[in-house]
């Protein structure tokens, strides 16, 4: 699996926007997509998943939610097959927070005591 990841701070009110687009190589057939979140807010309408094939069209997407135990899954109406590669696009909108996860804010004195 391969991420290309872009995100964008928002520092005036602590957000973050970005979007993702991981490739997958699926190891047995499914119409099922599932992968961990926390505290992120995916763009539904922004989600699509396309083979890497030439002429390929987008797949239908038939559901998609979040689920228990901080996950996001996505129901395909036709199967991802093994062996093919596929992208997975998202667009999201993330939080800046202090928990020192994922892409947080945090601060710091330079060398003349100045808070950054």
């Amino acid at each position: 699996m391969k991420f290309r990841i872009q995100i964008i701070p928002h520092l005036h009110n602590l957000t973050t926007t970005g979007t993702v687009t991981i490739t997958l190589n699926p190891v047995e057939d499914t119409s099922k997509i599932i992968f961990h979140v926390n505290n992120i807010t995916i763009i539904k309408h922004s989600v699509s998943v396309i083979s890497t094939k030439p002429k390929s069209s987008p797949i239908t997407i038939n559901d998609q939610d979040y689920v228990e135990g901080q996950k996001y899954r996505i129901m395909l109406n036709e199967n991802l097959e093994i062996g093919e590669e596929y992208l997975l696009g998202i667009k999201f909108i993330g939080e800046l927070n202090s928990h020192l996860q994922g892409f947080y804010r945090s601060r710091y004195n330079d060398e003349f005591g100045r808070e950054r």
